[in-house]
């Protein structure tokens, strides 16, 4: 990894006004060396299990199933490390949800389906739960439900984030392209340096999973393994 340091601050800082001074955390063991939280999104029976509504419809779930060993070892090296870890639902309902949001849900269903049984991870319905093979949430770990991609939309997690003075986000979990991306581009925008666990995220399609790793990589921030996030946690 390259090393950005100014030999002489110990850090590569901005040179110019009005953030004169102030440091960059380019590395990755930088960023984690920051108070840093985990965020576990989405890893719901819809969307990994074979009988999840996105199965029903033709996509296989195979791979966001497929990284639950990889999520679930994640969140076990982040309780050993004492860093905060968030989990994040999709809860879905006719009340709460935009109509724009339910247009694009709805639009290739014929419109007798348009109930809640047929609304992805709608909200208490079996779909919406956590698959049976994630190590189970505990009670001191907040859970933040959300009803659009992004689990900064209209959701208390900002609020977390800042009670902590969390910095940097490790993300996990899936849609790569969807959940995932739209609440790293986020966290970028609100000043928080997003890190991608490149094999603890996932999607139905694994193409698509590397076009946002990669978009992630040159836009918007890091992106790193398992492995390589846990030993920078140490």
């Amino acid at each position: 990894m390259t090393n950005h340091s100014n030999t002489t601050s110990g850090a590569a800082r901005l040179p110019n006004e009005p953030l004169a001074g102030t440091p960059l955390a380019l590395t990755l063991r930088e960023q984690l060396a920051q108070r840093s939280a985990l965020l576990v999104i989405d890893m719901q029976n819809d969307f990994t299990s074979d009988t999840g509504l996105l199965a029903q419809r033709g996509r296989d779930p195979m791979l966001a199933r497929g990284i639950i060993d990889q999520v679930n070892a994640l969140v076990e090296g982040a309780r050993k490390a004492d860093k905060l870890i968030v989990w994040v639902e999709t809860a879905h309902s006719f009340q709460d949800a935009l109509p724009n949001y339910l247009s694009v849900h709805l639009r290739d269903l014929p419109q007798e389906q348009w109930t809640t049984d047929q609304l992805l991870v709608s909200e208490g319905s079996k779909g919406a739960g956590w698959h049976p093979d994630m190590t189970p949430r505990r009670p001191n770990e907040p859970l933040v439900t959300k009803n659009m991609y992004s689990a900064f939309r209209g959701t208390r997690l900002s609020q977390i984030l800042d009670a902590h003075g969390v910095r940097t986000l490790v993300l996990a979990g899936c849609n790569t392209n969807v959940c995932i991306h739209s609440t790293a581009t986020d966290a970028f925008f609100d000043g928080y340096y997003p890190v991608l666990c490149e094999d603890a995220c996932a999607t139905s399609n694994a193409a698509l999973h590397d076009a946002f790793i990669n978009t992630h990589k040159h836009f918007y921030g890091l992106t790193a393994t398992r492995q390589e996030i846990e030993a920078n946690w140490r």
